[in-house]
C-alpha cells in the first residue's frame, strides 16, 4: 500500500474518531496490515450493517473498524487474543463481542442462531475452511473475504468458484459478495 493510500485511510478513520482521542497515524502505521483499514472502510461504507460477524480475529483492527460503523459486532475465533481488547479499548469501541469457539460445529451453531447482515471472513485460509465459512455466512446480504491473492490459494479458489451473486474484486486483498 502506498503512503498516500495509508494517509487517505487515516483521514477516513478520523471521521469516526476525534483526533484528540488517539494517535491514528501511529496506530495505522503499526498495524500488521495497513491495507485492512482502507479496504475495510471501503467495503463497510457500502452497507452500514446492523449486526456484523467477523470470522478470524487477529489483533482486532477489523473488529474495531466494524465496530465503528455497525450497531453490533460478533467476532469469532478459536482462541482468545488479548490484543483484540486492547485495540478495541484504544479506539473506544464497546459494541464488539469476542466469542471463542472450540470447533467448526460450535461456530456453525453460533452463526445459525445469529441474524446478521454482514460477514467478514478472515479465519483459516485453507480451502475447506473458507468454503465452510462462506456456507455459514452467505445467508446475510453481504460477505467480504480477506486475503484474496495468490499466496492464499484456499481463499482464492473458493472465491473464484462462486457462481452466484455478485463479486466485486476492486479492493485487493478484499472481495465483496452479495446475493444480487
Amino acid at each position: 500500500m502506498t503512503p498516500e493510500r495509508v494517509a487517505a485511510a487515516i483521514e477516513k478513520v478520523k471521521t469516526f474518531i476525534p483526533p484528540e482521542e488517539v494517535d491514528l497515524r501511529s496506530a495505522v502505521a503499526n498495524c500488521h496490515n495497513p491495507g485492512l483499514v482502507a479496504g475495510m472502510l471501503s467495503c463497510v461504507e457500502r452497507g452500514h450493517p446492523k449486526l456484523a460477524v467477523e470470522i478470524g480475529t487477529c489483533f482486532g483492527f477489523g473488529a474495531m473498524m466494524l465496530g465503528k460503523v455497525c450497531q453490533q459486532v460478533v467476532t469469532i475465533d478459536v482462541h482468545l487474543d488479548p490484543r483484540v481488547q486492547e485495540v478495541l479499548a484504544m479506539f473506544h469501541v464497546t459494541n464488539v463481542a469476542q466469542v471463542v469457539v472450540p470447533n467448526d460445529a460450535a461456530k456453525s451453531i453460533l452463526l445459525g442462531a445469529l441474524d446478521f447482515d454482514f460477514a467478514f471472513i478472515d479465519g483459516c485460509h485453507e480451502q475447506a475452511a473458507v468454503a465452510l465459512d462462506f456456507a455459514l455466512t452467505r445467508k446475510c446480504r453481504t460477505v467480504v473475504f480477506h486475503d484474496y491473492w495468490d499466496k492464499n490459494p484456499g481463499v482464492k479458489s473458493v472465491v473464484d468458484s462462486i457462481a452466484d451473486g455478485v463479486l466485486f474484486k476492486g479492493y485487493t486483498p478484499f472481495v465483496w459478495w452479495t446475493p444480487e
